[in-house]
């Protein structure tokens, strides 16, 4: 693991460490700051989030709002998941948003603890923000409030809507 003094993350098991901690910290607390300014939709549920982030973006779109939207699973690409008015970001935004990233000491400790999806998420928000987007629209990755989308800034405008839910059983 790596040694890192930030005094706002806190450890809550050993794999495990609150995502909005790191938001909170990442470029001395900057990214969480221009956050707070952009409203998001924030949708949950079993099913029909990816089709209700899509609509939601295409209204907002057409209402000349420029859109940033965060969802999952990919099927291409993970650039693909990070649409900026409804197209993907390329690779090369992709990676040099990565990048710029990689250097922080909260994307080396969410390494160190293999939290993909939220070094995932922090590459879109971060993006979205150096895209100055109107709007943004965050897909629930993982669920409940464990999902780093949760981690949205408070104060910031939101709209939180839920689609169908279910309770999904895995049988052997």
């Amino acid at each position: 693991m790596y040694h890192v003094k930030l005094q706002t993350v806190k450890l809550r098991t050993r794999d495990f460490l609150e995502f909005g901690d790191i938001l909170q910290s990442v470029f001395g607390g900057k990214l969480y700051e221009k956050l707070k300014s952009i409203p998001l939709l924030h949708v949950a549920g079993t099913k029909g989030k990816g089709t209700t982030c899509a609509y939601a973006e295409t209204i907002l779109r057409a209402r000349g709002f420029k859109t940033g939207l965060f969802t999952s699973p990919s099927f291409n690409s993970v650039a693909e998941r990070i649409r900026i008015n409804g197209k993907p970001v390329s690779d090369e935004q992709f990676a040099a948003t990565a990048e710029k990233l990689e250097k922080l000491d909260e994307v080396k400790i969410l390494r160190a603890c293999n939290l993909w999806f939220e070094n995932l998420t922090l590459l879109a928000l971060q993006t979205f923000v150096e895209q100055k987007v109107d709007v943004i629209i965050l897909e629930v990755g993982i669920g409940g409030a464990l999902c780093p989308t949760s981690a949205y800034p408070r104060g910031a405008p939101r709209v939180c809507c839920v689609t169908g839910y279910s309770k999904d059983v895995n049988r052997l």
